[in-house]
């Protein structure tokens, strides 16, 4: 199932970063990655998750920051 879709303004995003959203047979397993965006009033939401590949999250991650214009 496909979730709700949000808009975010690229000037309302102060962060965006990497967390584990999941991992696999407890701490040993794999993890699975969550790109999430810090919004300047506090409130956090997400850009992507279920990003089993570490390189591509980060990757991402670094694609987002350079289209909304934050430092990588």
């Amino acid at each position: 199932a496909i979730g709700a879709t949000r808009v975010m303004a690229p000037s309302e995003i102060s962060k965006i970063d990497l967390h584990i959203s999941m991992q696999t047979t407890g701490r040993s397993g794999t993890p699975y990655y969550e790109i999430r965006a810090t919004k300047r009033n506090g409130r956090r939401g997400s850009l992507g998750s279920g990003i089993r590949n570490k390189t591509h999250a980060e990757w991402l991650a670094r694609e987002m920051r350079s289209a909304v214009g934050l430092p990588n």
